[in-house]
């Protein structure tokens, strides 16, 4: 994704981004079940074979695109942990970038906590079988790919209330899983969760993108990825331990209240306002957070 915003238009990055994303979380959905179609009709040598051959596609297509080089390319070689430092720095440094992460991690926090959850969740609370679960699994990445192609159908503006909104949402699917009794309504607030989730993520990497300079949005981006696979293995051990010791339905309505008190605060907050300038044609450097001294 850091080198997006160098191969597309900037008023192209966020259906770019929403084709990208979409395309994987659809392949997330449909790969293990065509992976599992093919081993059972042809064996794993012609499942390996299949594997092989989309990367070696990979390859040919990314070798085939022509990414601009920097003009002005480093001239002096760093170390990791003087790299990383400089990284967190400008982290924090970048005001949106700092924000929307902090937004982010809440979202992930969620999403592990319902990892953790949602098997015991749909065979016990729900009575479901294994296959109800596959059916559970599968809404939320189906959902997403829905969604992805309805934000071509919603402008940049008021980019706060819509990102945030979406969360809002998202928090109250988990307050619906709380209460549902049938699978079938689960399944319905797991589609809708998937729904509303890439009018904050798409829009989100874009944001990233549009003010991060290219040639530290790698850097930048990697930390935000980190900061994602921190905070999904934390909920995942917090939601099985609260699962186990409160209860799975209360867990659930504790997360979808913190999502949505956290979201909620960042469309009333008349600080986040900074966010509503970010709009599809806003290219302008962000303001910078003073570091404490």
């Amino acid at each position: 994704m850091s080198q997006l915003p160098a191969i597309v238009d900037n008023h192209q990055l966020p259906q770019a981004n929403a084709r990208l994303d979409g395309s994987l979380r659809l392949a997330t959905m449909t790969g293990p079940t065509l992976a599992g179609w093919i081993l059972n009709q042809w064996g794993p040598l012609f499942n390996w074979s299949c594997v092989c051959v989309i990367f070696l596609c990979s390859v040919i297509s990314l070798a085939k695109l022509t990414v601009p080089k920097h003009t002005s390319p480093w001239k002096q070689s760093f170390s990791w942990a003087h790299q990383f430092r400089t990284g967190l720095i400008e982290f924090y440094q970048q005001k949106v970038v700092w924000w929307l992460s902090m937004f982010l991690a809440v979202v992930q926090f969620g999403v592990g906590v319902l990892m953790a959850l949602s098997l015991p969740y749909v065979t016990h609370e729900l009575q479901g079988t294994s296959t109800t679960y596959g059916w559970f699994i599968a809404c939320f990445p189906l959902g997403y790919f829905i969604g992805t192609h309805l934000l071509s159908h919603f402008s940049a503006a008021s980019l706060r209330v819509k990102m945030l909104g979406a969360n809002v949402i998202g928090g109250l699917t988990f307050i619906g899983l709380a209460i549902s009794q049938h699978i079938q309504v689960a399944l319905v607030f797991e589609l809708i969760a998937g729904i509303s989730a890439p009018f904050f993520h798409v829009h989100a990497i874009t944001l990233f993108q549009r003010v991060v300079p290219q040639k530290k949005l790698a850097q930048l981006l990697s930390l935000r990825l980190l900061l994602i696979r921190c905070t999904m293995p934390l909920g995942t051990l917090l939601g099985g331990f609260l699962g186990e010791y409160w209860g799975i339905r209360p867990t659930l309505s504790l997360v979808g209240i913190l999502i949505m008190v956290v979201s909620l605060s960042g469309i009333l907050l008349p600080y986040f306002r900074f966010l509503h300038v970010l709009g599809e044609s806003s290219t302008h450097p962000l303001p910078r957070k003073p570091l404490s001294k």
